[in-house]
């Protein structure tokens, strides 16, 4: 039953399909308890950032199509001919009539508004909210037991309280002090994104990513395509995570799944 499920619900990646990113979407939105959502899908949504993200866009996008679709349903119900007086007097038949038009209508509709929506999420998607979707800054992996650096030591605090601003100012001081830190580079590269300012913090992520055998070499580079695709410069993004994705690492899915969506 599991495996019936999967090919059911699930793609060949073993992510949420297309008809079941828009069956919850649709649970999400109208609350309809009768739209039944599997167990093993509900954990996948609950796990999977990337499938949360496709619902949510979708969810997203069909809110705002609902004002145009309404009205055009509307208006399609009032364009029917006008019925015959023999017809007035069999209201049973006409409501049946108007019933049926009205779910014929609805459908066309619906499917209407699913292709377009499954077209520009998937396809149309901004390089700005592309990059809102795929960045977080890089996780703090320097214990500060473990650095004899006074100001590694502050701005790391600061970096772990969100504080990305005040981080900027010390690991500034710092990389004056120490410019060979990788320490120090990558993580006021990744407060400089973090603070919406890409253009200062490739220069770093590219002579770190140069590194070939440094241990922020990797991640540098997905978050030199993140600065790029912040920056708008698509083709210099592209072609970083092209990069990405014919590696085999952490990152090479997403790269694979933003190269997708940019064209």
């Amino acid at each position: 039953m599991k495996d019936k499920q999967k090919i059911v619900y699930f793609n060949s990646r073993g992510h949420l399909n297309d008809e079941t990113i828009a069956l919850f979407a649709k649970r999400i939105m109208t609350n309809d308890e009768s739209i039944e959502i599997p167990s093993s899908v509900i954990a996948h949504f609950e796990e999977c950032e990337d499938c949360k993200t496709e619902i949510l866009d979708f969810v997203e996008v069909i809110a705002d199509s609902f004002d145009y679709v309404t009205p055009l349903l509307k208006n399609q119900i009032e364009s029917e001919p006008k019925k015959s007086h023999q017809e007035k007097v069999k209201p049973k038949i006409r409501q049946i009539i108007l019933s049926r038009t009205f779910r014929i209508c609805s459908l066309a509709a619906i499917l209407l508004v699913f292709m377009a929506v499954s077209w520009f999420v998937r396809h149309q998607v901004s390089p700005e909210r592309l990059f809102g979707q795929y960045f977080s800054p890089y996780k703090n992996v320097i214990t500060i037991k473990g650095t004899n650096d006074k100001k590694l030591a502050e701005g790391m605090l600061l970096y772990d309280l969100k504080m990305y601003d005040s981080a900027i100012v010390v690991f500034t001081e710092a990389f004056m002090i120490d410019s060979l830190n990788r320490d120090i580079k990558f993580y006021l590269a990744n407060s400089l994104l973090a603070s919406e300012m890409a253009d200062e913090a490739v220069p770093l992520f590219y002579q770190l990513q140069q590194e070939k055998n440094g241990k922020y070499n990797i991640p540098s580079n997905w978050f030199l395509g993140l600065s790029y695709l912040k920056m708008n410069e698509i083709d210099r993004a592209s072609l970083v995570f092209k990069e990405i994705a014919e590696q085999k690492n952490s990152y090479s899915d997403k790269a694979k799944q933003i190269l997708r969506k940019l064209d």
